[in-house]
């Protein structure tokens, strides 16, 4: 039976039929040709996969990065970016950085943030001397943060698929998420000073003071939408449908960049986002039951621990090299889906607590946004700012680097995703 979805479900991606129709397509074929079980159970399996009351957080933060989207968030969220760390070298790059991971605790989802963020950071930095497809890289760059920094849809849909609390795996990327950025504005200091690039200007604090009564609803966004569920005031999920009800105040009756006339709009355009993302779990669920029933996990499993020798740390940078190719050929949630319960018997069994581990996939799965085939943000950016594609994926490469050595340290110290975990009591 995994011999033949296998054979089907790469046949079909490569003829480019969607990941979720390849996997329900080989799964079924599987199934009947299999004889083993009434075809008639893959509807039953396909239900009972979208039922839970935690995969409803994937809708109402689709909906909250549309929203903020549309009220002129991410203008003001750059404005206040700017006022806090334009003026030090190599500054209006690192404000591109600094807004994208302040919009990236909104929205959760970094397609959202690369076609919020890419017009007005490429037309800002080439006005100051920047290269466009070098701006357009660093923004490219920037949004894959957006995956690890809490809220994140592929967080909430690890949590579900390794049975691990929601809370958990979302806090744990907080911490990954904001070294990403680090990593990422010390690598465009060094390329703006060597390049001399920009025109710094002096700090000041008149600017920064109004900038943050300016960009205040915005810029508290997220301390609102991630001190909810972690305080425990409401669960993630509910976080969910608080951050709809705080950006739909914010966008529409505060800043009043929108208005209700788009309110439709919007829903459809998170219902498209939704359907594709619980269809795609679905589909993904039948596989699972052919893996799990031909005990793929656990022949994995004892392939990597006699490849590794049962050491730790071989292991991780073997799965690590795994998912990065992956990552090259195949969409994040549809990895996730598949992977995790292949890997993660493997990676229990040297001792890694699955909560890091998916921080550790989640980190691997976001480095494959911006790099080709797949390259998904990458094609976004090219879209929305008219730049060619192969220019943005050279000039990401600097910053492709930088969260390869993220990824390591993520991977080899495990605090990073865990000690906000602990204080947190999650």
């Amino acid at each position: 039976m995994a011999v033949t979805w296998i054979i089907t479900f790469v046949a079909l991606a490569c003829l480019g039929v969607p990941i979720a129709v390849s996997m329900g397509l080989a799964a079924i074929l599987a199934i009947y040709m299999s004889g083993e079980v009434p075809i008639s159970i893959i509807p039953i399996m396909m239900y009972n996969s979208m039922d839970s009351f935690l995969l409803l957080a994937v809708p109402f933060f689709a909906l909250t990065g549309f929203l903020m989207d549309s009220g002129g968030i991410a203008k003001r969220i750059f404005g206040f970016a700017n006022a806090l760390v334009g003026g030090f070298k190599g500054g209006l790059g690192n404000v591109v950085i600094m807004a994208a991971m302040l919009f990236g605790g909104i929205s959760g989802a970094a397609v959202a943030d690369a076609a919020a963020m890419a017009p007005i950071s490429v037309n800002s930095l080439s006005r100051h001397g920047y290269p466009r497809p070098y701006a357009a890289g660093l923004i490219a760059a920037a949004a894959t943060l957006d995956v690890l920094i809490p809220p994140s849809i592929i967080a909430v849909v690890y949590a579900v698929t390794a049975n691990v609390p929601v809370s958990a795996a979302l806090v744990a990327g907080a911490l990954p998420g904001i070294l990403g950025g680090v990593l990422l504005m010390a690598t465009n200091f060094f390329i703006a000073r060597r390049s001399a690039w920009g025109d710094p200007r002096p700090f000041k604090l008149s600017g920064l003071i109004h900038e943050g009564k300016t960009s205040f609803f915005a810029v508290v966004a997220p301390i609102v939408i991630i001190g909810g569920f972690v305080s425990g005031y409401f669960t993630p999920t509910e976080a969910s449908v608080m951050a709809v009800i705080y950006s739909a105040i914010v966008s529409i009756v505060i800043y009043r960049d929108t208005s209700f006339a788009v309110i439709p709009e919007l829903l459809l355009k998170a219902a498209r986002v939704s359907a594709s993302t619980l269809f795609l779990i679905a589909c993904a669920s039948v596989s699972s039951y052919i893996l799990t029933v031909e005990q793929i996990p656990l022949k994995v499993a004892h392939f990597l621990l006699e490849a590794s020798g049962g050491s730790k740390h071989l292991m991780l940078l073997y799965v690590n090299i795994l998912l990065l190719l992956v990552g090259m050929f195949m969409e994040g949630l549809a990895a996730i889906l598949i992977l995790t319960p292949i890997l993660l018997p493997a990676i229990k069994s040297v001792g890694v607590d699955p909560v890091h581990f998916g921080v550790i996939m989640i980190a691997n799965l976001s480095v494959a946004f911006i790099h080709p085939p797949v390259g998904i943000v990458l094609y976004v950016v090219s879209s929305v700012t008219k730049i060619p594609l192969w220019d943005i994926a050279v000039a990401v490469l600097p910053f492709l680097a930088a969260l390869i050595v993220n990824l390591l340290l993520i991977t080899y110290v495990p605090d990073l995703s865990l000690w906000l975990v602990r204080v947190f009591g999650l």
